[in-house]
Protein backbone atom coordinates (compact mmCIF):
# COMPACT_ATOMS: atom_id res chain seq x y z
CA UNK A 1 0.00 0.00 0.00
CA UNK A 2 1.59 3.68 -1.09
CA UNK A 3 1.92 6.41 1.46
CA UNK A 4 -0.91 8.59 2.01
CA UNK A 5 0.43 12.38 1.19
CA UNK A 6 -0.93 13.14 5.24
CA UNK A 7 2.04 10.67 5.94
CA UNK A 8 4.80 11.97 3.70
CA UNK A 9 3.99 15.78 5.16
CA UNK A 10 4.53 14.61 8.81
CA UNK A 11 8.01 12.80 7.84
CA UNK A 12 9.15 15.76 6.18
CA UNK A 13 8.27 17.92 9.42
CA UNK A 14 10.44 15.65 11.65
CA UNK A 15 12.90 15.46 9.40
CA UNK A 16 13.41 19.32 9.53
CA UNK A 17 12.70 19.66 13.10
CA UNK A 18 16.20 17.61 13.41
CA UNK A 19 17.63 20.10 11.74
CA UNK A 20 16.80 23.17 14.04
CA UNK A 21 19.76 25.15 15.99
CA UNK A 22 19.74 25.06 19.76
CA UNK A 23 20.57 28.24 20.27
CA UNK A 24 20.68 27.69 23.98
CA UNK A 25 23.20 24.77 23.76
CA UNK A 26 26.30 26.57 23.58
CA UNK A 27 26.15 29.34 26.78
CA UNK A 28 25.65 25.95 28.95
CA UNK A 29 29.02 24.27 27.61
CA UNK A 30 30.64 27.79 27.83
CA UNK A 31 29.70 27.89 31.46
CA UNK A 32 30.78 24.04 31.90
CA UNK A 33 34.25 25.09 30.68
CA UNK A 34 34.03 27.77 32.86
CA UNK A 35 33.32 26.20 36.21
CA UNK A 36 36.26 23.65 35.11
CA UNK A 37 38.73 26.40 34.81
CA UNK A 38 37.99 27.84 37.48
CA UNK A 39 38.58 24.54 40.08
CA UNK A 40 41.82 24.30 38.36
CA UNK A 41 42.79 27.69 39.70
CA UNK A 42 41.53 27.10 43.10
CA UNK A 43 43.39 23.96 43.09
CA UNK A 44 46.88 25.72 41.65
CA UNK A 45 46.67 28.02 44.17
CA UNK A 46 46.43 25.70 47.12
CA UNK A 47 49.23 23.69 45.55
CA UNK A 48 51.53 26.74 45.23
CA UNK A 49 50.87 27.97 48.86
CA UNK A 50 51.25 24.28 50.21
CA UNK A 51 55.01 24.27 48.25
CA UNK A 52 55.56 27.58 49.43
CA UNK A 53 55.16 26.55 52.93
CA UNK A 54 57.09 23.36 52.54
CA UNK A 55 59.88 25.68 51.20
CA UNK A 56 59.74 28.40 54.31
CA UNK A 57 59.97 25.21 57.14
CA UNK A 58 63.25 24.62 57.95
CA UNK A 59 63.98 21.00 57.44
CA UNK A 60 65.25 18.96 60.93
CA UNK A 61 68.89 18.32 60.87
CA UNK A 62 69.56 14.63 60.73
CA UNK A 63 72.18 12.76 63.34
CA UNK A 64 73.48 9.42 63.98
CA UNK A 65 73.54 8.06 67.60
CA UNK A 66 74.56 5.24 69.98
CA UNK A 67 74.19 4.29 73.24
CA UNK A 68 76.64 4.89 75.83
CA UNK A 69 76.83 1.89 77.84
CA UNK A 70 77.74 0.58 81.51
CA UNK A 71 79.67 -2.09 81.63
CA UNK A 72 81.51 -4.84 84.17
CA UNK A 73 84.69 -6.17 83.95
CA UNK A 74 83.05 -9.40 83.79
CA UNK A 75 81.79 -8.14 79.82
CA UNK A 76 85.41 -8.53 78.73
CA UNK A 77 87.01 -11.23 80.83
CA UNK A 78 83.42 -13.75 80.88
CA UNK A 79 84.46 -16.77 80.68
CA UNK A 80 80.67 -18.84 80.89
CA UNK A 81 77.89 -18.15 83.16
CA UNK A 82 75.29 -20.20 84.80
CA UNK A 83 72.26 -19.71 87.25
CA UNK A 84 71.56 -21.08 90.32
CA UNK A 85 71.14 -20.02 94.21
CA UNK A 86 72.30 -18.33 97.38
CA UNK A 87 72.76 -21.26 99.92
CA UNK A 88 73.88 -21.14 103.24
CA UNK A 89 76.22 -24.04 103.69
CA UNK A 90 76.13 -23.90 107.55
CA UNK A 91 72.29 -25.05 108.24
CA UNK A 92 70.17 -26.75 110.58
CA UNK A 93 66.92 -27.85 111.19
CA UNK A 94 66.93 -27.89 115.04
CA UNK A 95 64.85 -30.18 117.20
CA UNK A 96 64.67 -31.42 120.81
CA UNK A 97 66.10 -34.46 121.69
CA UNK A 98 63.12 -35.79 124.02
CA UNK A 99 59.32 -35.68 123.35
CA UNK A 100 57.66 -32.96 124.98
CA UNK A 101 55.24 -30.34 125.34
CA UNK A 102 56.60 -27.09 124.31
CA UNK A 103 56.18 -24.83 127.13
CA UNK A 104 58.64 -21.22 126.55
CA UNK A 105 60.00 -20.02 123.06
CA UNK A 106 62.56 -17.66 122.85
CA UNK A 107 63.61 -16.32 119.66
CA UNK A 108 61.32 -14.99 116.85
CA UNK A 109 62.05 -15.24 112.93
CA UNK A 110 64.83 -13.42 111.80
CA UNK A 111 66.89 -13.41 115.32
CA UNK A 112 70.34 -13.66 115.93
CA UNK A 113 70.99 -16.16 118.40
CA UNK A 114 74.74 -17.64 119.74
CA UNK A 115 76.03 -20.84 120.29
CA UNK A 116 74.44 -22.97 123.53
CA UNK A 117 71.84 -20.20 123.54
CA UNK A 118 68.59 -21.56 124.94
CA UNK A 119 66.05 -21.55 122.03
CA UNK A 120 62.93 -23.22 123.91
CA UNK A 121 62.12 -25.46 126.59
CA UNK A 122 59.85 -28.23 127.08
CA UNK A 123 57.24 -28.99 129.79
CA UNK A 124 59.89 -30.76 132.63
CA UNK A 125 58.90 -30.18 136.05
CA UNK A 126 58.72 -33.41 137.02
CA UNK A 127 62.58 -33.56 135.85
CA UNK A 128 63.49 -30.53 137.49
CA UNK A 129 62.41 -32.30 141.15
CA UNK A 130 64.12 -35.39 139.76
CA UNK A 131 67.50 -33.29 139.84
CA UNK A 132 66.79 -31.88 143.15
CA UNK A 133 65.96 -35.45 144.55
CA UNK A 134 69.12 -36.92 142.75
CA UNK A 135 71.24 -33.73 144.75
CA UNK A 136 69.72 -34.85 148.05
CA UNK A 137 70.39 -37.85 148.12
CA UNK A 138 74.52 -37.25 146.90
CA UNK A 139 74.62 -35.06 149.73
CA UNK A 140 73.38 -37.65 151.93
CA UNK A 141 76.03 -39.77 150.52
CA UNK A 142 78.93 -37.74 150.91
CA UNK A 143 77.69 -37.03 154.79
CA UNK A 144 77.84 -41.13 154.98
CA UNK A 145 80.93 -41.36 153.62
CA UNK A 146 82.62 -38.71 156.06
CA UNK A 147 81.28 -40.39 158.96
CA UNK A 148 82.54 -44.13 158.15
CA UNK A 149 85.91 -42.85 156.86
CA UNK A 150 86.03 -41.61 160.14
CA UNK A 151 84.85 -44.66 162.00
CA UNK A 152 87.21 -46.53 160.28
CA UNK A 153 90.13 -44.64 160.64
CA UNK A 154 89.50 -45.22 164.47
CA UNK A 155 89.35 -48.87 164.03
CA UNK A 156 86.34 -49.15 165.10
CA UNK A 157 85.08 -50.69 161.65
CA UNK A 158 86.18 -52.66 158.92
CA UNK A 159 87.31 -51.25 155.85
CA UNK A 160 84.80 -53.02 154.20
CA UNK A 161 82.18 -50.58 155.37
CA UNK A 162 83.22 -47.54 154.28
CA UNK A 163 83.72 -49.09 150.61
CA UNK A 164 80.17 -50.01 150.88
CA UNK A 165 79.48 -45.95 151.78
CA UNK A 166 81.25 -44.87 148.88
CA UNK A 167 79.62 -47.01 146.43
CA UNK A 168 76.22 -45.93 147.34
CA UNK A 169 77.54 -42.41 147.50
CA UNK A 170 78.58 -43.07 143.30
CA UNK A 171 75.48 -44.48 142.73
CA UNK A 172 73.82 -41.12 143.94
CA UNK A 173 76.26 -39.11 141.55
CA UNK A 174 75.37 -40.91 138.76
CA UNK A 175 71.77 -40.81 139.26
CA UNK A 176 71.80 -36.97 139.98
CA UNK A 177 74.19 -37.09 136.55
CA UNK A 178 70.91 -38.94 134.54
CA UNK A 179 68.92 -36.69 136.37
CA UNK A 180 70.34 -33.86 134.89
CA UNK A 181 70.90 -35.04 131.58
CA UNK A 182 66.89 -35.84 131.26
CA UNK A 183 65.96 -32.43 131.96
CA UNK A 184 69.03 -30.87 129.87
CA UNK A 185 66.97 -32.99 127.22
CA UNK A 186 63.94 -30.38 127.82
CA UNK A 187 66.23 -27.55 126.80
CA UNK A 188 66.15 -26.70 122.69
CA UNK A 189 69.65 -24.80 122.07
CA UNK A 190 71.68 -23.60 119.37
CA UNK A 191 74.23 -25.35 117.65
CA UNK A 192 75.75 -22.95 116.34
CA UNK A 193 75.90 -19.10 116.14
CA UNK A 194 73.47 -17.47 113.38
CA UNK A 195 70.03 -16.73 112.30
CA UNK A 196 66.63 -17.84 112.88
CA UNK A 197 64.93 -18.72 109.20
CA UNK A 198 62.30 -20.25 110.04
CA UNK A 199 59.58 -21.35 112.91
CA UNK A 200 58.34 -24.69 113.15
CA UNK A 201 56.43 -25.21 116.07
CA UNK A 202 54.42 -22.91 119.04
CA UNK A 203 53.39 -22.91 122.06
CA UNK A 204 51.61 -26.13 123.43
CA UNK A 205 52.41 -28.60 120.76
CA UNK A 206 54.43 -31.51 120.88
CA UNK A 207 58.32 -31.97 119.57
CA UNK A 208 59.87 -35.05 120.05
CA UNK A 209 63.48 -35.90 117.84
CA UNK A 210 63.27 -35.26 114.24
CA UNK A 211 64.58 -38.14 112.18
CA UNK A 212 67.90 -36.63 109.65
CA UNK A 213 68.88 -33.03 108.92
CA UNK A 214 67.61 -32.66 105.41
CA UNK A 215 64.46 -30.76 103.79
CA UNK A 216 62.32 -33.78 105.11
CA UNK A 217 62.68 -33.37 108.90
CA UNK A 218 62.29 -29.51 108.84
CA UNK A 219 58.21 -30.31 109.28
CA UNK A 220 58.92 -31.89 112.51
CA UNK A 221 62.10 -29.12 113.75
CA UNK A 222 61.26 -26.22 115.74
CA UNK A 223 63.32 -23.86 113.66
CA UNK A 224 65.65 -23.76 110.84
CA UNK A 225 69.37 -22.00 111.47
CA UNK A 226 71.56 -20.78 109.38
CA UNK A 227 75.46 -19.52 109.85
CA UNK A 228 74.49 -15.73 106.83
CA UNK A 229 78.68 -16.30 107.39
CA UNK A 230 78.89 -19.15 105.15
CA UNK A 231 76.29 -17.90 102.56
CA UNK A 232 77.66 -18.71 99.18
CA UNK A 233 76.38 -18.94 95.33
CA UNK A 234 75.52 -22.73 93.93
CA UNK A 235 75.77 -23.01 90.87
CA UNK A 236 74.52 -25.23 88.12
CA UNK A 237 77.12 -25.61 85.36
CA UNK A 238 76.27 -27.61 81.82
CA UNK A 239 78.49 -30.50 82.28
CA UNK A 240 79.95 -29.98 78.86
CA UNK A 241 81.81 -26.87 80.54
CA UNK A 242 82.85 -28.48 83.96
CA UNK A 243 86.41 -28.76 82.56
CA UNK A 244 87.12 -25.00 81.87
CA UNK A 245 86.85 -24.52 85.27
CA UNK A 246 89.06 -24.44 88.08
CA UNK A 247 88.92 -24.17 92.48
CA UNK A 248 90.22 -20.71 93.21
CA UNK A 249 89.08 -19.51 89.60
CA UNK A 250 87.49 -16.27 89.97
CA UNK A 251 84.12 -15.51 89.52
CA UNK A 252 81.35 -12.73 89.49
CA UNK A 253 77.66 -12.76 91.32
CA UNK A 254 74.85 -10.81 90.21
CA UNK A 255 71.44 -11.82 92.02
CA UNK A 256 68.35 -11.40 90.46
CA UNK A 257 66.48 -8.89 92.98
CA UNK A 258 69.51 -7.06 92.92
CA UNK A 259 71.00 -6.14 89.25
CA UNK A 260 73.18 -3.19 89.83
CA UNK A 261 74.99 -5.10 92.22
CA UNK A 262 78.24 -7.36 91.41
CA UNK A 263 79.94 -8.94 93.95
CA UNK A 264 83.18 -10.51 93.74
CA UNK A 265 83.67 -14.53 94.12
CA UNK A 266 86.13 -17.30 93.80
CA UNK A 267 85.31 -21.40 93.18
CA UNK A 268 85.33 -23.16 96.34
CA UNK A 269 84.56 -26.65 95.30
CA UNK A 270 83.16 -28.15 92.18
CA UNK A 271 80.95 -31.25 93.75
CA UNK A 272 82.54 -34.26 92.31
CA UNK A 273 79.46 -35.90 90.67
CA UNK A 274 76.59 -34.64 87.95
CA UNK A 275 73.24 -34.95 88.16
CA UNK A 276 71.99 -37.50 85.28
CA UNK A 277 68.92 -35.82 84.90
CA UNK A 278 69.69 -32.35 84.38
CA UNK A 279 72.99 -32.70 83.08
CA UNK A 280 74.43 -30.22 85.29
CA UNK A 281 77.84 -30.24 87.94
CA UNK A 282 76.87 -28.41 90.93
CA UNK A 283 79.80 -25.48 91.26
CA UNK A 284 80.11 -23.81 94.81
CA UNK A 285 81.15 -20.03 94.81
CA UNK A 286 82.87 -18.78 97.93
CA UNK A 287 81.67 -14.99 98.07
CA UNK A 288 84.15 -12.69 98.83
CA UNK A 289 82.11 -8.86 99.58
CA UNK A 290 79.17 -10.42 100.82
CA UNK A 291 76.78 -7.84 102.01
CA UNK A 292 73.16 -7.89 104.34
CA UNK A 293 70.94 -7.60 101.20
CA UNK A 294 71.98 -10.95 100.18
CA UNK A 295 69.38 -13.42 101.23
CA UNK A 296 69.32 -17.17 101.37
CA UNK A 297 67.18 -18.92 98.63
CA UNK A 298 67.70 -15.64 95.81
CA UNK A 299 68.33 -16.46 92.55
CA UNK A 300 71.57 -15.43 91.14
CA UNK A 301 73.65 -15.87 87.96
CA UNK A 302 77.14 -16.60 88.36
CA UNK A 303 79.83 -15.02 85.59
CA UNK A 304 83.65 -17.46 85.73
CA UNK A 305 85.87 -15.29 84.60
CA UNK A 306 89.11 -15.98 82.66
CA UNK A 307 92.66 -15.65 84.29
CA UNK A 308 93.71 -12.07 85.06
CA UNK A 309 90.19 -10.91 85.39
CA UNK A 310 89.02 -8.84 87.89
CA UNK A 311 85.37 -9.70 89.83
CA UNK A 312 83.45 -7.24 92.08
CA UNK A 313 84.63 -4.44 90.40
CA UNK A 314 82.31 -0.96 90.09
CA UNK A 315 81.03 -0.74 86.48
CA UNK A 316 82.58 1.20 84.16
CA UNK A 317 80.58 4.02 81.83
CA UNK A 318 81.71 3.43 78.60
CA UNK A 319 81.31 6.18 75.16
CA UNK A 320 81.40 5.55 71.68
CA UNK A 321 84.62 7.15 70.41
CA UNK A 322 83.01 9.02 67.99
CA UNK A 323 80.85 10.74 70.18
CA UNK A 324 83.77 12.53 72.16
CA UNK A 325 83.89 16.22 71.26
CA UNK A 326 87.09 18.71 71.98
CA UNK A 327 86.64 22.47 72.68
CA UNK A 328 88.54 25.13 74.47
CA UNK A 329 90.46 22.27 76.11
CA UNK A 330 86.85 20.91 77.47
CA UNK A 331 85.59 17.42 76.53
CA UNK A 332 81.94 16.41 75.72
CA UNK A 333 79.06 14.58 73.99
CA UNK A 334 76.21 16.06 72.31
CA UNK A 335 73.08 13.62 73.84
CA UNK A 336 69.38 13.91 72.58
CA UNK A 337 66.88 13.87 75.13
CA UNK A 338 63.32 14.57 73.65
CA UNK A 339 64.30 15.29 70.01
CA UNK A 340 66.61 18.19 71.15
CA UNK A 341 70.37 18.26 71.64
CA UNK A 342 71.86 18.58 74.64
CA UNK A 343 75.79 19.26 75.67
CA UNK A 344 77.32 17.37 78.15
CA UNK A 345 80.79 17.88 79.67
CA UNK A 346 82.39 14.79 80.82
CA UNK A 347 86.01 13.80 82.64
CA UNK A 348 87.41 10.65 80.31
CA UNK A 349 89.70 8.18 81.56
CA UNK A 350 91.07 5.45 79.53
CA UNK A 351 90.77 4.72 75.68
CA UNK A 352 90.37 1.38 74.15
CA UNK A 353 88.86 -0.68 71.24
CA UNK A 354 85.87 -0.89 73.00
CA UNK A 355 85.04 3.32 73.33
CA UNK A 356 86.10 5.61 75.93
CA UNK A 357 85.58 5.53 79.45
CA UNK A 358 83.68 8.35 81.49
CA UNK A 359 85.04 9.01 84.81
CA UNK A 360 82.27 11.62 85.14
CA UNK A 361 79.54 13.23 83.60
CA UNK A 362 77.30 10.21 82.32
CA UNK A 363 75.63 7.40 84.13
CA UNK A 364 75.45 5.31 81.00
CA UNK A 365 71.80 4.59 78.46
CA UNK A 366 72.46 8.46 77.33
CA UNK A 367 71.44 8.41 73.71
CA UNK A 368 75.18 10.39 71.79
CA UNK A 369 75.74 12.49 68.95
CA UNK A 370 78.35 10.36 66.67
CA UNK A 371 77.68 11.71 63.20
CA UNK A 372 75.21 13.24 60.65
CA UNK A 373 74.65 16.86 60.34
CA UNK A 374 76.08 19.88 62.23
CA UNK A 375 74.40 20.43 65.19
CA UNK A 376 74.76 22.72 68.23
CA UNK A 377 72.97 23.09 71.79
CA UNK A 378 69.38 23.20 71.82
CA UNK A 379 68.75 22.29 68.35
CA UNK A 380 65.90 20.20 67.56
CA UNK A 381 66.97 16.93 65.52
CA UNK A 382 66.00 14.11 63.94
CA UNK A 383 67.64 10.78 64.48
CA UNK A 384 68.65 9.15 61.22
CA UNK A 385 67.54 5.65 60.85
CA UNK A 386 69.94 2.45 60.41
CA UNK A 387 70.16 0.67 57.47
Amino acid sequence: MLPSMADEVRTAGRDLSALRIDRDAPRRGAAGRLLAVLLLALGGAAGVAAWDRFLRTPRLPEVETAVVRRVGPADAGALLSAGGYLLPDKKANVSSKAFGRLEWLGFEVGSRVVKDQVLARLANADLAASVEEAKVAVADGERELTRWRAIVDSAMEARERLDRAQTVLDLARARLKSAEAALEYTLIRAPFAGVIVRKGAEIGETLGPAAGSGAGSAGSALCTLIDPDSIEMVADVNEANIAKLREGQPAEIVADALPDRRYAGTIRQIVPTADRQKGVVQVKVRLLDRDAALLPEMAARATFLRAGATAGAAKRVLAPKAALRERGGRRFLLLVEAGRVRFAPVETGPEGEDGVEIVSGLAGGEVAVVGGDPVEEGAAVRIREKK
